[in-house]
């Protein structure tokens, strides 16, 4: 049993400051065997830079993942929320998270870690989880509000900090770009599988960066894209 976390409440995402809590640390064995389970092991070890190869994707993890088929959930559980009850607390949730749930049902397909883990964290009881940067504390107000985070965009020392133009209204998310990137009509192929190689064979520069500590755009993405 792991040892009782003596974190303060708030306390940001990270092993080193006792990120189990009392939970089960086998639950990172879950997450550890999906990802051989569904193939992504495999793609990680394929990303160097320059690439070496063809870097192999799995076509159809769903189904190439043995352990994907209907499934008895554990007690609890709530297809309406796609989530357990008390939350998804233990490594049998976890799993069946990833392996069990339907899109039939409303909820997830295709090898579904990202969300397990999300909703793993997520409903951690009393401790702060930051999908943005699992390492920080919550009570950062560029993390809980919008306006804040606009404002620090908008600041014009660090405009000139990150090289951008001064003569711009910035802002968190550009939603009719978002719009038309999940709406085209190559909408089930990546956006950074057609429109960056479009971009950069008009001359265009781009910079494609995240933060080794976002969950929600991690790094390990972009350097596939790459």
């Amino acid at each position: 049993m792991a040892p009782k976390c003596m974190t303060p409440l708030n306390a940001p995402f990270n092993e080193s400051t006792c990120l189990r809590g009392t939970r089960d640390p086998s639950v990172f064995s879950v997450l550890e065997q999906a990802d051989i389970d569904c193939g992504f092991s495999s793609v990680i070890s394929q990303i160097t830079y320059p690439p070496t190869n063809k870097i192999v994707i799995p076509s159809d993890p769903e189904n190439d993942n043995y352990k994907r088929r209907r499934q008895t959930p554990p007690p609890g559980y709530n297809p309406s929320t796609c989530d357990f009850g008390n939350g998804t607390t233990t490594p049998a949730e976890v799993a069946f998270i990833i392996n069990g749930t339907s899109l039939a049902d409303g909820c997830y397909s295709n090898c579904a870690t990202f969300e397990a883990a999300y909703t793993y964290f997520g409903d951690f009881p009393d401790r702060c989880f930051n999908p943005y940067n699992i390492d920080t504390d919550c009570t950062n107000p560029l993390y809980t509000s919008d306006g804040a985070f606009t404002a620090y965009l908008n600041d014009p020392a660090v405009q000139a900090a990150i090289h951008v133009p001064v003569d711009f209204n910035y802002a968190q998310c550009n939603e009719t770009l978002q719009f038309e990137l999940t709406t085209h009509d190559q909408r089930s192929i990546p956006p950074a599988y057609f429109i960056i190689p479009s971009l950069l064979a008009s001359g265009v520069k781009v910079n494609l960066w995240s933060g080794t500590l976002d969950y929600i755009l991690n790094p390990i993405g972009t350097e596939l894209s790459i």
